[in-house]
């Protein structure tokens, strides 16, 4: 789950086997939402100190995921 104020950001999480990514509608996911998420067996992270829109956060974190773990060229 991405949510803005976290410690632990998406760059600093082990290698995984799949990953699924949630990120919530414009104005964040309620607290809530984020336990819930989190109960599911969700990590909570966040992407930085910047708070995306919900289109931007979704390609911000692919290519992040894919320059750590994919094919980019980092």
């Amino acid at each position: 789950v991405l949510h803005p104020g976290q410690s632990q950001a998406l760059p600093s999480t082990p290698e995984a086997r799949s990953i699924s990514v949630l990120i919530g509608p414009e104005g964040g996911l309620s607290e809530a939402e984020v336990a819930t998420a989190a109960n599911a067996g969700f990590e909570v992270l966040a992407l930085g100190p910047r708070i995306l829109r919900t289109e931007t956060a979704s390609l911000t974190a692919l290519a992040i995921l894919q320059a750590r773990w994919g094919d980019l060229l980092t």
